[in-house]
């Protein structure tokens, strides 16, 4: 519970041809570099629209509770330039229900400042 930053991940690929798995890992490592990378700063005029919360959770709020979301990482208790942490892709025979990747982090830093050292 209210994990600032994650130490490091491993993505879980189900078994396919060996052409596709090195291609999906490289698609999930550049992911999780992506989400590392400190976002500029922007205007909050505008509020973020969640589509498929719209879609399957219509009407289900409660009236007057504020949906509050916390990104991770998160940016206002990390200091100094970042890099992504440590990932890994595994192959596995399968994975439950048929899904195409399944993400596991592992210890995450609760609090702050976090401070990264290369």
């Amino acid at each position: 519970m209210n994990v600032s930053w994650w130490t490091s991940a491993v993505a879980y690929l189900p078994r396919l041809s060996a052409d596709v798995n090195a291609e999906r890992a490289v698609l999930a490592g550049r992911a999780w570099e992506l989400l590392h990378i400190k976002p500029e700063e922007e205007d909050k005029d505008g509020e973020e629209r969640d589509l498929w919360e719209e879609k399957h959770f219509a009407g289900m709020e409660q009236r007057g509770a504020e949906n509050v979301r916390k990104a991770l990482p998160d940016w206002e208790v990390i200091k100094g330039e970042v890099t992504a942490p440590p990932f890994w892709a595994v192959e596995v025979e399968e994975l439950p229900r048929g899904a195409g990747i399944e993400w596991h982090a592992h210890i995450g830093v609760v609090g702050g400042p976090i401070e990264v050292s290369l």
